[in-house]
Order: structure tokens, then C-alpha cells, then sequence
């Protein structure tokens, strides 16, 4: 029957109506044998195959040998165009190159270019084997992005948003000693901070007001930036605190930035990560094995295949390929792999670029001295897997700093290097080197306790200054520490650590010696025990030992911790509870201190409680401390706070919590007013439910990670048709997002079909098609049971014409009330035969 199907469709396809046309044998055996007469093509389209594909890559036009089953030449376009993602680019122009002037070639010829064509006489396709060693290579991201899936709308940023933040508060004070007590409220205060976002132009600014002292009003911060992500650069113009590396320092200047970001790519990799070729000769199972533990299986076609981006922890890796190809042969791959992410993969740069001036603050007001500007600039590359360089420079007026800085990943360990020179014009010049050294430990599931440790020494000499430091004298020539760490026995893990600085002139060397033993007592009651012994420039002893017990009890988001300073006669009790909730949210925490240092015996209590709500966060303080010998001497401060945002995306005002990176404004139409639409919902509340006069507001969406959201309509009236129920957010820097949410049909129909006679008409489907929409409405399918009673959701006020799928069913007209929500019963509706 197969091949009988498959003539017809050789018959009468198009391609085939030529002069002489010829199928192979089979169909020529067959066409004699059915139509009694012999055939006389001689060519055909049959689908081909590539290697071992399961499915198609197109079809072809082939030629048969007179008197022959097999394919003597075949048309090279069509393999030439699908091959272009399986071969190399040489291997296909050779294969172009044999074609004759009408793009016909042979099979031998074929073969000779490394491309081996077989015709399947039974299935009547083409099948082309492409040799191993011409093969393109098969790149396998072992662990992938997300990607967010298709189906679901992805809502773009606003191209014009902006949120203030205001966080306002208070406090009262009192003091009681020798019977004289004195209270007073603290000045009141308010903060602002906010952002401007206009098509990816940001425009950052921050403010104070204090209610005491000569300036009320003073201005914070200020910055213009534009991100460039596909560059991963960032341009920063205004008050700007830079990103520095080595013996830089960080000082906020007001000036213009260049910085290079790799948070604006998520997805973008720029430490070193795995990579290795395995070529297969034979089609085969893969098996990746990731420190003794199974990690992937692919089931793989012949040739080269590049694995990339294998997920590995800090230190060294065991990675083992296992291949065994399709006659049962084994092949093992070890593949070791150093990795840290300090480093840079090979040709990846950082760098970071800042000119200005450092400001001058007075009274709230900033100024902006040429005097003192100053250059910041550090540029890192990647050498190779193993090795990072860099180089910085910092200056200013009348002094300088320019360094070499580097990684460098060994086998066991990871050696990190600092060197600098600094100078100061017209009064001395200095040095520092600095070398670090952290080891690696084996990652594989089955290895013996392992000792963790690192070390790291740093010299100074007497006149190196870092940037803003005029006049220096370093006392200390070389600070030199190490720790190291392991599990001990009976579940006790032990660190021991020393810190020695050897300093110049008369003043003694200094060293501290620590040690910390710790243990889980349980799942949820951990304890440490630590020692601390120190020697100052003075000579002086100094001695601590402190206890901590952390008891938690997670399944009720409650937590209590003790320490207890024996030195120091310090005992403190702390109590924290944490809400799973984060809408009508209350986070609290008690603490309680005992001290009987410097003969004095107090008790303080002290405590926080925040209050989250969906349209601003409330936040209060308590501090109390009372002397246990004397109780009439006492002192104390309480403080309440208040933090809202005003926010607008797109045209639309709102009112939420206060803002962190991105933001997200919810709308509804005015026919969704006095109903609650949930966003993000959990097992109990809302994230953020649009309810009352304002839309709902996201307040915290991380820059450049994608972001779900979720709209509940179990609220809503059955049959509400809001349209989709998630959307994928795209957020960039400080983005601001509007999704408006509209309502699309508000009604559920429900009813019975009968025909003339009364006779409920049963299991039968069909459509309500929108007469008013159109070609743009979409039918809405329905079916009727046993007793011919149907329902249809997501139905809107209007017109509609039933049609069935039964030819026998005569179409019919329905009308849908305006103002109609929720469930609308139309009865038993009548449906005539369709008349002959």
C-alpha cells in the first residue's frame, strides 16, 4: 500500500511531468504490474537523508540507470543548501565543483568529495553520509540559559518611567540619672532618591531635609548613564563612584565614567569555562561524568562535537568523557579542568575608565574644584584559561599610582599578585607588592577530609602612598597571614589562622593568633567556640574567647542566637522572625545584652519590627538600657520610619513600596473596578493584588534578569477573559514597565440544544463565531453531552452564529445582552435540520 501511495504522488507531482521520465526499478516493477505496461522514466523527486537523521533535509531530483536500481546522478542544489550547517565549507564547494553546467552530479563523483550516496529501494529515499572529518562541528551548551518560552508575551520597557522614593521618620530620646529625667524628640527627617528613565537615558538624583540645623535642604548624589549591553559598556556622567582593582581607592568624583559590565549580559561568560572536543567516529552514547558523578548522556551522530560551559566548582575538576559507539566499544576521555572565577577567559577584557574632580561639600551644597580632579583607569585581559593580567593607574594633582595585577590558576591552587608604584611630585616615591596564594581542593565525591588553606604577604615600602595621602610614613613593612581549615572528628570542623606585621623603627612587631572549632548539633542547632589572641604595637596582651549557639527553626521563619564573651563579661540573646509573606509582612527581632564589664552590671534591650505593606513599608526601633545595680539610671531612643514611592510607566501614576532596580506598574480597565486581580500569587497571599483607586506596583525586579509575572483571575467573575495570565519582563537598567490589563469577555454561556421536535441534541461540537469581530474574533468551540447541555467561557456582549461541525445542523443566531457578567443561562435553544 506504501508503495502504491508513493507512485500516485511520483505521478502526479509536477517535477516529474518531463519528457522520458523514469522511476527506478521498484516503481517501474510495480507500474508494469499494475498497469500492464512498461514505464519510461527515468528520473524522480524522492526525500534524502542526512548521516543518521531521523527525519528529512529536504527532496531531490535523482536519475537511474537504464535497467538499474541505484541512483546513477542526482541535483546538488538542494543538498549543497541543507548541508551548509553539517559539512565544512570547503568540503561543499568541492562537491559544488563537480556539477556539470545544469547542476547535476554524479554519485561517483560524489563520493570522491567525501559525500557517500545510497539509494533505499524499499522506502524510496535518498540517504548521504557525509565523511566523519568533514563533518562541521556539533557545539553542546551542557548547561544552557533559559530561555523563557514563546507562548508567553514578553513586555518591553516603558519608554518613559520614573519612581521617588520617600522614607520619612522620627524618634524620641530620654535620659533618667540621679532623679533628673529628660526626654525629647529626635529632628524629623526625610529622604528622597529617585530615578528618570527616557528611552535608557538614566537620570539618578538623591536629596535630604532635616528639620534642625542652619540648612534644611541638601542635595545628594546625581548621575546620568547610558547602558550600551550589547557592548557591555556603561557611560556615566555626573557623581560617580568607580570600580577600582589592587592598591586603587575608591573615591566618588564628579566627572564622566566608561565602565565595561558584564552584569548587562546575564547570560554572557566571561570566566574561564570548560571546553573540549571529542570526535566520534561512529554514531555513539557520550556519557559526562563530573567528579566521579553522572552529569549528562547524549546520544550523538559520527563527528566532532565541542562541549562548552560544563558547571564545575572552585578548584580542580575531574571531568571523564565515557563514549561507547554503536557496536559496544568503550572509550574513556579524562579531561582535567582548573577553575576559578576570578580569572577572564581567554580574550575577554575588563576595564573601567573615570575622569572628574573630587567634590567639595558644604552646607548640602556640592562644588567642583579643577584643582583637584583626578583619573582612575584599570584595563584586565585574559592570557589563557589559566592566566589573567592587568594593569591600573591612579592620579591626581602632584601625585600618582600605576600598578601590575594577575591571576594565575595552577593545579593546586590559585596564586593572585599586586604590585604598585606610587609617586608624589617634587617630594619621594614609593613601592608595594603583594602575593597571595589559595589551594584548590579535589571536588571528587569519594576524597578524605581535605585542609583548606591560604597565605598572603605584602610589602610596603616607607614612602608608598596610595592616591589622597600626601605625606606618607608607612609604618609597616610586611603583613604576612595564613589559615587553614578541615573537618576534625566527631563532626567538629577546626581553622587556625596568624596575622603578623613586621614594623619599622621602635615600634614592636604585632601578631594575632585565632582558632574555631564548630559543630552541628543538629539539623537546626549549630555551635562554634573561638580564640583570640593578639599583641599590639604597645606591647600589650589582649585576649578574647567567645561562644555562639545559632538555634533555628525553620519551619516557623524563627531563629534565636547566643554568644557569650568571656573576656569581656558581654552576654547577648538574640530572637529573629521572618515572614514568608512579603505583602502585610511584619519582620521583628528582640535582642537582649548583659554586660558586667568595668564593674558595671547593665541590661539592654533593644528591638525592630517592619511592617510591609502593598503601598509603603513601616519600620520601628527600640533601644533601652538600664543599669541592674542602680535602676534609676536609664537611657533609651525609639524610632519610627515610613517608606512609599511614587512610580509612573507609560503614562500611568501608582503608588508602592519603595523602589530597588526595576519596577513593574499593573493597570485595569475601568469595567475591572471594584474587582481584585492578584499578581505573583502564593500559597496564601498576593505579591502585590490590584486593588483600591491605584494600579498594582512590583517594586523590586533585578536589572537584566528576566522576570515572570503571574496574573490570578480566580477573583474575577467566571467567564472573565483578561487574556494571557503571564508575561515576561525584560528588564534593563532601572526599567520601568507598564501592563495594562483589559477585559476581553466577561461572560460564561450555558444552555441545552434541541432540534425541531424537542429532542436534546447530543454529542455534537461546533463553534460561536463573533459576527461583530469578524475575521479578527476567534471561534470559540463547544460541545454538547449526553443530554445536550454545553458551556462556553470567555464570551463578551454581541452577536453570535453557532455553526456545527455536523453538515446535517443548520447554523444558527444568538444574541449576548449587553451588560452581561458572570454565568448567563440562555435555556434550550432550537436548531433546525438542514433542509434537502
Amino acid at each position: 500500500m506504501r508503495s502504491f501511495f508513493l507512485l500516485l504522488c511520483l505521478l502526479l507531482s509536477p517535477s516529474l511531468v518531463a519528457e522520458d521520465i523514469k522511476v527506478s526499478s521498484p516503481f517501474g516493477k510495480l507500474y508494469t504490474s499494475i498497469f500492464g505496461e512498461k514505464d519510461v522514466s527515468e528520473k524522480a523527486v524522492v526525500p534524502f537523508y542526512f548521516n543518521e537523521d531521523k527525519r528529512p533535509s529536504g527532496t531531490v531530483l535523482v536519475y537511474f540507470s537504464y535497467g538499474d536500481d541505484d541512483v546513477s546522478r542526482f541535483a546538488v542544489a538542494p543538498v549543497v543548501e541543507a548541508a551548509d550547517l553539517r559539512a565544512h565549507r570547503s568540503a561543499i564547494e568541492s562537491l559544488s565543483s563537480v556539477a556539470d553546467n545544469d547542476g547535476i552530479v554524479s554519485v561517483e563523483d560524489a563520493d570522491d568529495t567525501g559525500f557517500v550516496v545510497v539509494f533505499d529501494n524499499a522506502n524510496a529515499l535518498l540517504r548521504i553520509t557525509i565523511d566523519t572529518m568533514l563533518r562541521e562541528v556539533v557545539a553542546h551548551d551542557v548547561q544552557p540559559y533559559n530561555n523563557p518560552s514563546i507562548i508567553i508575551p514578553t513586555i518591553e520597557p516603558a519608554d518613559l518611567s520614573a519612581y521617588i522614593n520617600v522614607n520619612a521618620g522620627t524618634g524620641y530620646a530620654f535620659d533618667s540619672s540621679d532623679s533628673v529625667t529628660s526626654r525629647s524628640r529626635q529632628p524629623f527627617t526625610v529622604a528622597f532618591d529617585g530615578t528618570i528613565n527616557l528611552r535608557d537615558w538614566i537620570f539618578d538624583g538623591e536629596g535630604d531635609y532635616y528639620e534642625s540645623g542652619d540648612v534644611h535642604w541638601a542635595r545628594g548624589p546625581m548621575l546620568l548613564s547610558r547602558d550600551i549591553p550589547d557592548k557591555l559598556l556603561r557611560f556615566s556622567f555626573g557623581d560617580i563612584t568607580f570600580p577600582t582593582k589592587g592598591f586603587q581607592k575608591t573615591i566618588t568624583i564628579g566627572g564622566i565614567a566608561v565602565t565595561k559590565n558584564f552584569e548587562l549580559q546575564p547570560s554572557f561568560i566571561g570566566y574561564p569555562i570548560f571546553n573540549e572536543e571529542v570526535f566520534l567516529e561512529h554514531p555513539s552514547i557520550v556519557e559526562i561524568f563530573i567528579n566521579d558523578q553522572l552529569y549528562e548522556t547524549y546520544y550523538l551522530s559520527a563527528g566532532t562535537h565541542n562541549f562548552y560551559d560544563l558547571p564545575a566548582k572552585t578548584g580542580s575538576n575531574d571531568v571523564i568523557f565515557k563514549i561507547t559507539d554503536n557496536i559496544g566499544r568503550e572509550k574513556i576521555i579524562p579531561v582535567p579542568f582548573l577553575y576559578t572565577r576570578n580569572a577572564l577567559s581567554p580574550k575577554i577584557s575588563q576595564h573601567s575608565t573615570a575622569i572628574g574632580t573630587e567634590p567639595v561639600i558644604t552646607d548640602g551644597r556640592y562644588r567642583y574644584p579643577g584643582s583637584l580632579w583626578l583619573v582612575s583607569h584599570f584595563y584586565r585581559h585574559g592570557i589563557s584559561d589559566t592566566f589573567t593580567l592587568g594593569e591600573y593607574i591612579q592620579a591626581r594633582k602632584g601625585q600618582g599610582l600605576f600598578g601590575f595585577e594577575g591571576i594565575v590558576a595552577m593545579k593546586y591552587g590559585a596564586l593572585t599578585f599586586d604590585t604598585a608604584a606610587s609617586h608624589i611630585f617634587g617630594k619621594t616615591s614609593g613601592g608595594a607588592v603583594s602575593l597571595s596564594f589559595k589551594n584548590f581542593l579535589s571536588n571528587a565525591s569519594d576524597s578524605v577530609p581535605q585542609t583548606s588553606w591560604n597565605a598572603s604577604t605584602t610589602f610596603y615600602s616607607r614612602r608608598f602612598a596610595r592616591i589622597t595621602v600626601d605625606d606618607p610614613d608607612k609604618t609597616t613593612r610586611f603583613s604576612c597571614s595564613a589559615s587553614a581549615g578541615r573537618p576534625l572528628f566527631y563532626g567538629i570542623s577546626g581553622k587556625a589562622g596568624v596575622d603578623y606585621k613586621f614594623l619599622r623603627g621602635a615600634a614592636k612587631d604585632t601578631y594575632s593568633i585565632s582558632l574555631n572549632a564548630s559543630r552541628k548539633l543538629r539539623s537546626n542547632i549549630s555551635t562554634s567556640l573561638q580564640f583570640n589572641f593578639m599583641l599590639n604595637d604597645s606591647e600589650q596582651y589582649d585576649r578574647r574567647c567567645l561562644f555562639t549557639l545559632i538555634w533555628s527553626f525553620p519551619n516557623k521563619n524563627q531563629y534565636i542566637t547566643f554568644h557569650r564573651n568571656f573576656n569581656s563579661d558581654v552576654s547577648r540573646t538574640s530572637w529573629r522572625y521572618n515572614s514568608p509573606k512579603s505583602v502585610n509582612a511584619i519582620n521583628s527581632t528582640l535582642n537582649y545584652n548583659h554586660s558586667t564589664a568595668d564593674d558595671k552590671d547593665e541590661g539592654t534591650i533593644s528591638g525592630s519590627v517592619h511592617y510591609t505593606m502593598r503601598r509603603a513599608v513601616l519600620r520601628g526601633s527600640y533601644r533601652n538600657t538600664v543599669s541592674l545595680s542602680d535602676t534609676s539610671l536609664m537611657t533609651g531612643i525609639s524610632q519610627m520610619s515610613i517608606g512609599t514611592a511614587l512610580v509612573f510607566a507609560d503614562g500611568v501614576f501608582s503608588v508602592g513600596k519603595p523602589i530597588s532596580g526595576s519596577f513593574a506598574v499593573i493597570s485595569r480597565d475601568k469595567s475591572l473596578w471594584g474587582h481584585s486581580v492578584g499578581v505573583d500569587p502564593t500559597y496564601d497571599n498576593d505579591y502585590n493584588a490590584i486593588a483600591g483607586i491605584f494600579p498594582g506596583v512590583i517594586s523590586s525586579i533585578p536589572d537584566y534578569q528576566m522576570r515572570t509575572v503571574s496574573i490570578d483571575m480566580s477573583s474575577l467573575p467566571v467567564g472573565t477573559d483578561i487574556g494571557a495570565s503571564s508575561y515576561i519582563l525584560s528588564p534593563r537598567h532601572s526599567s520601568g514597565f507598564l501592563i495594562p490589563i483589559h477585559r476581553y469577555a466577561s461572560a460564561l454561556i450555558k444552555g441545552t440544544l434541541v432540534d425541531g421536535v424537542g429532542e436534546v441534541i447530543s454529542f455534537q461540537s461546533g463553534y460561536f463565531v463573533d459576527v461583530d469581530a469578524g475575521d479578527e474574533g476567534s471561534p470559540i468551540q463547544f460541545f454538547t453531552d449526553k443530554s445536550g447541555r454545553f458551556v462556553v467561557m470567555g464570551v463578551k456582549p454581541g452577536t453570535y452564529e453557532i455553526q456545527f461541525i455536523s453538515e446535517d445542523l443548520a447554523p444558527t443566531m444568538i444574541t449576548v445582552p449587553e451588560g452581561v457578567t458572570g454565568k448567563y443561562y440562555i435555556g434550550a435553544l432550537t436548531i433546525n435540520a438542514v433542509e434537502e
